[in-house]
């Protein structure tokens, strides 16, 4: 039976941990359990095409051979190298979810080729493996860099398991931001459309578009920057949110709040305080320089604007 939740009014609750909320429905559940299920030969673009997995380091030669043996042997698709440089042109056509890289290489470290990886890579989940004492997780903690440690050595099984949930990271999530990204959007709006036309209940989606003063956009050094700064308007995006609301990154500085049970009055309310917020902030990049932000914020609400997909997105991006 699938659990219906109280209709009640629009409530601020900040969001918890990485702020990706919790469902609001049985329906919704199911949803994502389904979707939690995936293996690197299941779900992803919705097809049978396999998760890939790009493997990088020049010192570790047996390392690389073990990762891509594991790997191909549980069904991922996989492409390794020696060469940090060669690494970069396989990337860019292979465009892989996961990319493992060492951490001490020739040529380049293993943390400048996955900042290379960055200019052009946005749904890739990006590891270095460490075979250093101690480990430089909190290193690279206190830089704010949105890459996973491996320690080796590791234990087969457990690898394996870490290797799902990175691929399922990178599909669902934007990594730059730590939203669910735009593909999992359409998915959500899809299920709240079917779960309100059931259960007769509102919904409202906000859009925020922002545009960056001009310090962060054009060259390449700027894109680490700017995703330094997206993942602070994140922040601020998920702090309207409840428990039960979605925010999602949908690329080009779009960002999504997708609200079950959420009037038309309510959804104006939220839109204001989260335009407020961004008009508030005090926004610096990671160096302290001050970053103009302007945002533009608008909401479309189920039924009053639109019963359908189109309709509504027509509506919010008009």
């Amino acid at each position: 039976m699938i659990d219906e939740p109280e209709k009640d009014s629009h409530t601020i609750v900040p969001s918890v941990g990485c702020g990706l909320t919790r469902p609001a429905s049985g329906l919704i559940q199911r949803g994502l359990l389904e979707l939690s299920r995936l293996g690197p030969d299941r779900g992803l673009a919705r097809s049978s095409e396999k998760a890939r997995v790009l493997v990088c380091d020049s010192i570790q030669e047996g390392l690389v051979e073990v990762i891509t043996t594991m790997l191909e042997a549980a069904g991922y698709e996989v492409r390794s190298t020696l060469n940090p440089l060669e690494a970069i042109e396989v990337a860019k056509a292979f465009q892989p979810h996961l990319a493992l890289l060492g951490l001490l290489m020739s040529t380049m470290n293993g943390i400048e080729l996955a900042l290379e990886f960055t200019k052009f890579l946005s749904r890739t989940k990006i590891i270095i493996t460490s075979c250093t004492r101690p480990s430089p997780v909190e290193l690279f903690r206190e830089r704010g860099w949105p890459f996973d440690i491996l320690d080796c050595p590791f234990e087969k099984e457990e690898f394996l398991e870490k290797a799902g949930a990175w691929v399922r990271e990178a599909y669902f999530y934007d990594l730059a931001t730590g939203l669910y990204n735009a593909d999992h959007f359409g998915f959500i709006l899809d299920t709240e459309i079917l779960r309100s036309e059931r259960y007769g209940y509102a919904f409202s989606i906000i859009f925020c578009k922002i545009q960056p003063s001009s310090n962060l956009q054009g060259d390449d050094e700027s894109i680490w920057r700017k995703n330094r700064l997206l993942r602070k308007v994140a922040d601020q995006v998920k702090s309207v949110c409840r428990l039960i609301d979605f925010a999602f990154y949908l690329l080009d500085n779009e960002f999504a709040l997708l609200l079950p049970q959420t009037t038309q009055a309510a959804a104006a309310r939220v839109t204001d305080l989260l335009r407020r917020r961004l008009q508030e902030s005090d926004w610096k990049d990671e160096s302290g320089i001050a970053v103009k932000l302007d945002a533009a914020v608008t909401f479309a609400s189920f039924p009053e604007d639109g019963r359908t997909k189109p309709v509504l997105l027509a509506r919010l991006f008009k």
